[in-house]
């Protein structure tokens, strides 16, 4: 008979926290009582989702050694994963969700257990799990506490130093040490002192003596589960219900008792201590503040109640437990409602954000590009300085300083634009919308006939697996909104970011995607054909290009239509296209564009005044239309394209666009007049910063001066670019 699979699934990001699971988690997992007592029962197997490039790092640590002796372990990376510090949760769902989403539908027949790299297991608590998997209940609970993690590291280096690196510490031994070193956290949230309160009052504690702790958690940390159904997709944090979309029963099974199951929780001293502050708030208060966080899913976790001891349960439990349960139930009697887990603002706040942190990063790698750029030239400028000084009398060295201070501040002004614009982008928020011409003009009703056509497509896409999708369009798109209940979307880039090489930042590990959603808005048709080359060469095989184009009035159908095509045909795709529109969301859309262009006053009241009439003579013609049009229409303001990639076809790399490539500075293929330059400066390395024309005596004193210095190299950056006179 086979026996039951268990997979364990740890995470971590960053050197520190690596270290912590290799050092303390890893180790006391491989206690005699944790992954030693269910490899003899059960099948097992871990599998560590982690940064691409600790890899070799992890591989080779003496604790991962220890572990692939008893079980096989996969390294899974989750680079593209990684946020903000503000995102964390976001990150930190997605990676538990890697480490099984490969399983698909046999995840049913999966136990998995949960490890967060912060994480210590007392010994003997997943023997003490095995009865409970075995008796096939679904889901289980048991609560963390939070040590200051300062205090405790270096005792438990000096424990596992006595059992050969080994982390075994008995529950109750574990216990006393987290009495004795709470964190803040832990005191603050202790409802019988009232001193101290924590913002939040996700927990509940009563300290009944120096040995027990008893408590209530929103929510209690997930130990294990085996889904009753597969998912493809996440709709919530992963404390705030996604249990009960894996498992709808909402049956739950909490080991509440510390003796039975025990985890320690390493948290910096200093952690949250913004969030402390004197005094005690009324129920009333805990609740309106517990509004924006809660869920159903917390709320029946803090039913169940916890003990913590380090000896034997006192006398006075019960009077305690009493005043504790009548404090939990007043706070959360006050709550208005309880919000559900499902399409919760807070989530789709987050997933906003969280599309776009490939595209902050590279606008973060393009402004650290420029601030090297201006230091470099700042210490060219010096250099250039001291050999005026050297090398020219007093009354041309005048003449050439002037010139080379012009020189240099035209170029620092261009990068003072560059940073000012890209620092602007890092600020923009991601709800603030369109101008109102462009939501109610423009043919409203023909873009919601092509946004309903592209969710078609991707329901039909996305009915038996997850998809990975690549976003490709402007921050405040509204087609992102038909991706939030139908899947999970990795990645947004606007189509800037694109140009600047982002996609080149992905790691090469699990980088490829099943859809590029493409919106043709704000880009020229020339570059059109580059964007799709270069999303194409990250998609899977098969794959699917969804193309987007709205007519704002300023660049027709035409254009983007003949690049598309000549994309098609050029790699032998198959495509097929959906076409909405008409004659006066057409008007209606050349307005709109015309609007910004300085017409005479007269003109622009004109202009006002007919517009509201041709937009809803558009919107009349668009909902009587019976057939939508497959081939392109005279008039025509929106249109959706689906190329499908076909299977067996690899990528071709001599095609390969410059888009995709992080090495590559321009986007675009260079001109005419930049391959020329290129050619001079090959010819002679200072020529970029020799102007080949000049009347200006400045101008020929500095040629002069530099012709001198051929032979010293060190002066030249041949990365930069002409500096033109």
């Amino acid at each position: 008979m086979a026996r039951q699979k268990v997979r364990l699934v740890a995470y971590a990001w960053g050197r520190t926290h690596v270290e912590d699971l290799l050092e303390f988690t890893l180790s006391a997992a491989l206690a005699p009582g944790n992954l030693p007592a269910l490899v003899s029962i059960f099948d097992c197997s871990a599998v560590l989702v982690m940064e691409e490039k600790l890899f070799g790092y992890v591989r080779s640590h003496p604790i991962v050694k220890k572990l692939e002796r008893i079980c096989p372990v996969e390294l899974v990376p989750l680079d593209d994963l990684v946020s903000d510090p503000w995102q964390y949760g976001m990150t930190v769902t997605y990676a538990l969700f890697r480490g099984f989403a490969d399983l698909g539908p046999k995840m049913t027949d999966t136990y998995i257990l949960f490890l967060n790299a912060d994480f210590i297991l007392a010994d003997g608590c997943y023997e003490r799990l095995i009865p409970h998997i075995r008796s096939g209940e679904r889901v289980h609970l048991a609560p963390s506490y939070c040590t200051v993690a300062e205090e405790l590291r270096p005792l438990l280096r000096e424990a596992k130093s006595r059992n050969r690196d080994v982390l075994a510490i008995a529950p109750r031994e574990m216990a006393e040490l987290i009495l004795a070193y709470p964190h803040n956290t832990i005191r603050t949230k202790t409802v019988n002192q009232s001193v101290f309160e924590f913002d939040i009052s996700d927990q509940f504690y009563w300290k009944v003596d120096p040995h027990t702790l008893i408590g209530h958690q929103m929510p209690i940390a997930l130990v294990g589960m085996r889904p009753e159904r597969a998912l493809a997709d996440l709709t919530a944090f992963w404390d705030w219900g996604i249990v009960y979309e894996f498992c709808p029963s909402k049956q739950l099974t909490v080991i509440g008792d510390s003796d039975d199951f025990l985890m320690m929780e390493l948290r910096s001293k200093d952690r949250s201590i913004e969030s402390i502050s004197f005094g005690r708030s009324s129920p009333k208060r805990m609740a309106r503040r517990l509004m924006v966080y809660i869920t159903e899913y917390p709320v029946d976790n803090a039913r169940f109640e916890l003990v913590l001891h380090s000896r034997a349960l006192p006398s006075n439990l019960r009077d305690a437990r009493r005043q504790l349960r009548a404090h939990v139930d007043e706070v959360l009697g006050q709550l208005p409602r309880i919000p559900s887990y499902r399409r919760h603002r807070e989530w789709f706040y987050h997933l906003r954000h969280f599309r776009r942190r490939l595209e902050y990063s590279s606008i973060r790698s393009r402004i650290m590009q420029i601030r090297s750029r201006v230091g470099r030239a700042e210490r060219y400028l010096i250099q250039e300085r001291k050999l005026i000084d050297e090398h020219l009398s007093d009354k041309g060295r005048k003449r050439a300083l002037q010139y080379l201070e012009a020189e240099y501040a035209e170029r620092f002004r261009l990068w003072g634009q560059q940073m000012a614009r890209l620092e602007a982008q890092l600020q923009t928020s991601i709800r603030s919308g369109n101008p109102i011409r462009q939501r109610i003009a423009g043919a409203c009703w023909a873009y919601r006939v092509s946004r309903h056509q592209l969710r078609k497509w991707i329901r039909q896409m996305g009915d038996d697996h997850m998809l990975r999708i690549l976003a490709v369009c402007p921050i405040h798109s509204l087609l992102l909104g038909i991706l939030e209940p139908v899947t999970a979307l990795q990645v947004h880039l606007t189509p800037e970011a694109v140009a600047n090489g982002a996609l080149g930042m992905l790691p090469q590990a699990g980088a490829d995607f099943d859809v590029c959603l493409l919106e043709l808005i704000d880009v020229g048709p020339r570059h059109a054909r580059q964007l799709l080359d270069a999303v194409a060469e990250r998609l899977k095989r098969p794959g699917t290009i969804l193309v987007h184009w709205h007519d704002r009035g300023a660049v027709p159908l035409r254009s983007f239509h003949n690049q598309i095509v000549q994309f098609t045909l050029d790699r032998a795709y198959h495509a097929s296209a959906h076409y909405a529109g008409s004659w006066a969301s057409t008007k209606a859309a050349e307005a709109s564009g015309w609007w910004p262009r300085g017409a005479p006053r007269w003109r622009r009241l004109g202009l006002l005044a007919c517009l509201p009439a041709v937009t809803i003579l558009a919107e009349l013609r668009e909902r009587t239309r019976k057939k939508q049009a497959v081939t392109m229409p005279k008039y025509c303001s929106s249109a959706t394209f689906q190329i499908e990639l076909p299977a067996g076809q690899p990528a071709d790399p001599m095609k390969k666009a410059s888009l995709g490539s992080k090495s590559q500075n321009r986007p675009f293929p260079k001109t005419r007049d930049e391959l020329m330059r290129e050619l001079a400066m090959i010819k002679h390395p200072l020529d970029q910063w020799i102007p080949q024309r000049t009347t200006n005596v400045g101008q020929e004193l500095l040629r002069k001066m530099r012709s001198r210095r051929l032979g010293e190299r060190h002066l030249v950056d041949s990365d930069e670019p002409h500096m033109s006179s």
